[in-house]
């Protein structure tokens, strides 16, 4: 399965190596910030900032450019995305897994954070299911161009139908 990965920068930073195989291995890494900043609440400044010291770090890595964004808490607002270029709280693996089978849908995205051992866990259980009944798992981008769709910037994506 290949999948995006919304990675914090200082974890990218921590584990340089670990971004390496994600991108050598097909899969789409994007931003959740340097610091997991809130840029809903955040000047423009700090944003914009914030942003590009994720995608430096991220290009020093791999040579290439982020092209995604996933705002920390689910937190934005129009304006805000429009100024640069919440719904996962849980960590129990029993309550990941039913929340995804209750909720998916063709098109849907999934959020996991790759900092929980719960996220994991799930994975485990939640990919075979999802298999068995009949979805494809791929990464937003590929979700896109299966739906003929043009992902536009400064727009949030919660699924793709």
């Amino acid at each position: 399965a290949h999948a995006s990965f919304f990675m914090v920068g200082t974890m990218m930073n921590s584990c340089k190596s670990c971004v390496l195989q994600t991108y050598k291995s097909g899969n789409e890494v994007g931003s959740h910030t340097y610091d997991h900043l809130n840029i809903k609440r955040a000047a423009y400044d700090k944003v914009n900032e914030n942003l590009s010291k994720t995608d430096n770090l991220y290009n020093s890595i791999t040579g290439d450019h982020i092209k995604l964004l996933r705002p920390p808490y689910g937190a934005y607002s129009k304006e805000n995305l429009e100024t640069i270029n919440n719904y996962w709280r849980y960590r129990n693996v029993k309550h990941i897994v039913n929340y995804i089978k209750e909720n998916v849908h063709d098109g849907a995205i999934i959020l996991m954070h790759e900092l929980y051992e719960s996220s994991y866990e799930s994975l485990k259980i939640i990919l075979p299911w999802l298999y068995a009944n009949g979805y494809q798992v791929v990464s937003v981008s590929e979700l896109a161009k299966i739906k003929g769709k043009t992902l536009e910037t400064g727009k949030a994506y919660l699924s793709l139908r």
